[in-house]
């Protein structure tokens, strides 16, 4: 098992700093899943790419995704399918704009997971086929209230009406 030695998650903004903190924390997703590199779906991805060599990109602020950028978050889903990204963060005005929660091939193949102090969406067939991540199952109730990308109000409803636990990688 990999720790992090990641202390500190507090938030920066939409800083290169704090998205830093995020590529760290799927880089060490991406070394517990044995994915090198592991794809990735999330916005404000100017500083993960600057910092992290290990991760495939997937930009969901449609910006450099081409076919985001052209056609719109109409074709959100068909990127997900198509891309099947390993891990997704969304949060706040980018979860209300793709619809995200509402996609039904997001909510069948992914499941909410708390690592380093980060609400992600792993791929469900990582849970089920990953012997180095090692989870504890906690109600929505119990999400520790520094977890990064929890912060929202459609972020927390989505989470406390549709799931019954959240995975915790120990």
């Amino acid at each position: 098992i990999i720790k992090s030695n990641i202390t500190d998650s507090k938030f920066y903004g939409v800083t290169p700093e704090n998205y830093k903190l995020t590529g760290l924390a799927i880089q060490q997703i991406g070394a517990l899943i044995k994915k090198n590199p592991i794809t990735y779906m999330g916005p404000d991805v100017g500083g993960l790419a600057l910092c992290c060599q290990n991760i495939n990109i997937i930009d969901s602020a449609l910006l450099t995704n081409k076919t985001l950028a052209h056609k719109g978050y109409s074709y959100f889903e068909d990127v997900l399918r198509k891309e099947i990204p390993d891990v997704i963060e969304t949060h706040e005005v980018w979860a209300k704009v793709s619809k995200i929660y509402e996609l039904k091939y997001f909510t069948n193949n992914y499941a909410p997971i708390i690592f380093n102090k980060n609400l992600f969406w792993l791929h469900i067939k990582h849970i089920k086929n990953s012997r180095n991540l090692v989870f504890k199952k906690i109600k929505p109730s119990e999400i520790p209230s520094d977890t990064r990308y929890f912060t929202d109000i459609q972020d927390i409803v989505n989470i406390k009406s549709n799931y019954k636990f959240i995975y915790l990688v120990e």
